[in-house]
């Protein structure tokens, strides 16, 4: 069976509710705590922020790292530990490095937003946890476009309730 019987239904209207309120909560503070941190620090921040006070996400630790389980059409556990994960992380820190010593602003701008994309594509098409890959990466790509772009200190991400909800963007 892929997932456990004792799991928490993370399709569940209350479940989404949370996590809608938890991501508000983690976009308050994600500039203070994500600033001059590494892509995994940025993770378990995000993570544990959108599964305050939910315990398990179909069975599994939310915080869990790389998911345990294979599940058809995604990127198999393996590769992700033995191959992509590692790369994926080192690569998103030094492209930031070069983006801290970018001394114009147009083109450091250009470079985050660039960058915030890789994160929220490679982040969703890998799917490295078992549920929540999309508001995970959604809110590490602001993280990074609040941190090097000024302009968008206060931009945000509509919270998604449902599973149906089209208003995805950036809204500042």
């Amino acid at each position: 069976m892929f997932y456990k019987e004792e799991a928490i239904d993370a399709e569940s209207l209350l479940i989404r509710y949370r996590r809608g309120l938890n991501q508000f909560l983690a976009e308050e503070r994600i500039f203070d705590f994500c600033k001059d941190k590494s892509l995994k620090q940025r993770f378990f921040f995000v993570r544990k922020k959108i599964f305050d006070g939910i315990p398990n996400i179909h069975g599994h630790d939310p915080l869990e790292f790389v998911r345990a389980v294979n599940a058809p059409g995604l990127v198999s556990c393996f590769y992700l530990k033995n191959y992509f994960i590692d790369e994926f992380y080192r690569f998103v820190d030094d492209q930031e490095a070069r983006i801290k010593r970018e001394r114009s602003e147009i083109i450091r701008n250009k470079k985050v937003f660039r960058l915030t994309v890789l994160i929220y594509f490679l982040g969703i098409l890998n799917h490295q946890s078992v549920d929540g890959n999309g508001q995970t990466f959604r809110l590490l790509a602001l993280s990074y476009i609040r941190e090097h772009c000024p302009d968008y200190k206060n931009a945000f991400f509509p919270i998604k309730y449902d599973a149906d909800s089209s208003k995805i963007g950036l809204y500042t």
